[in-house]
């Protein structure tokens, strides 16, 4: 399943990146990339009800990918997710400001 978010949009538009993809692969993997690379990636446990890694490629960190790959996981999931321990300190900080 292939996701045109808003948000990606916003974030090309702010970058001036090449065109952004989000997918979700199976039911459980949420990819963002562009036509160079892979941005970014996160993992669901739908049924249990938590978001189980997230990732973004430094190079594009504080740019809202983030943002966009929680919320695709989160309606992917169709409902709120929780981060699943242990969570990195980096990934504190991303939840405090998302929540």
């Amino acid at each position: 399943m292939q996701i045109n978010h808003p948000a990606a949009v916003l974030a090309r538009r702010e970058s001036d990146m090449d065109d952004i993809t989000v997918q979700v692969d199976g039911d459980d993997t949420v990819i963002i990339k562009n036509d160079n690379t892979t941005i970014g990636y996160a993992t669901i446990d739908a049924d249990a009800g938590y978001l189980t890694y997230i990732f973004v490629n430094p190079a594009f960190r504080r740019r809202g990918y983030g943002s966009i790959l929680l919320d695709t996981a989160q309606k992917a999931a169709g409902r709120k997710l929780q981060p699943a321990a242990p969570i990195s300190p980096l990934g504190e900080k991303f939840f405090d400001k998302v929540s």
